[in-house]
């Protein structure tokens, strides 16, 4: 991946292969100085361990809040600018991220009108991501809506969306919520493969649950203000109960 310079507020300074920096963004909701940076292809997840942090994050994601004091960036460009360089997957996505009127191929191709021009004006685009993505997702990419598919069909169209959008950040919220194992050790293996394709992943979180499996680091916050920044070499030792009461 081609290194994008990227503007780190914490020091004023360009830097080269940062993807999302959040800068002091104070007074939104009940958190102050939450400040981190994620680099192409790193996984980091922002462990919220009294939820005073997930739900004002996303609302300054959203555009729904703005910060008082701070910035927040992706591959150098204010957040509320960056358009489809970041993608969102919620908590439960099957329910809040796809179109169930819709087919299987509109749905993966929803955010493709971004990179091609005309997109949906031209069938041949449509038709040329079918047939690379039916090896992927088999015959289930003809069904002509999403009723009755089975869970684990969503989810594959949920993170193969993303991944045709190809944008520099995705954030997930609680990924592993409400999934059986099996589904579990597949979005393991989807997040991965968004971090080999150079897309940074920051998971927001209030347990630990499986994201410790593809994280580099691990971001621990209590009363608005992060506690602790644990690298992937100390997560054998991790105790969340001692975190938890710090």
């Amino acid at each position: 991946m081609t290194a994008t310079p990227f503007f780190d507020g914490s020091t004023g300074k360009y830097q080269r292969n940062k993807e999302f920096a959040s800068d002091h963004p104070h007074d939104c909701g009940h958190y102050q100085n939450l400040t981190f940076s994620l680099s192409g292809g790193e996984c980091l997840i922002l462990l919220d361990l009294d939820n005073s942090i997930i739900s004002p994050f996303l609302a300054l994601c959203r555009n729904k809040k703005t910060p008082e004091n701070g910035s927040l960036f992706v591959s150098g460009r204010p957040l509320h600018k960056a358009g489809r360089l970041f993608a969102f997957i919620d908590e439960k996505p099957t329910r809040s991220n796809l179109f169930t009127d819709m087919s299987y191929l509109d749905n993966l191709c929803f955010l493709a009108d971004d990179r091609i021009l005309l997109f949906w004006s031209k069938r041949r685009y449509r038709r040329s991501i079918r047939r690379e993505y039916l090896p992927l997702l088999g015959p289930v990419i003809d069904a002509p809506s999403l009723t009755g598919l089975y869970p684990r069909d969503l989810y594959e169209l949920v993170y193969h969306r993303v991944l045709l959008q190809n944008p520099r950040l995705v954030i997930c919220v609680q990924p592993f919520a409400g999934i059986d194992v099996y589904q579990r050790l597949r979005i393991i293996q989807l997040i991965n493969i968004l971090r080999e394709r150079g897309i940074a992943v920051l998971i927001l979180a209030v347990s630990l649950s499986d994201s410790l499996q593809v994280a580099d680091r691990l971001l621990a916050g209590k009363n608005g203000r992060i506690l602790r920044e644990i690298d992937r070499a100390d997560f054998s030792s991790l105790d969340s109960v001692h975190i938890s009461k710090e």
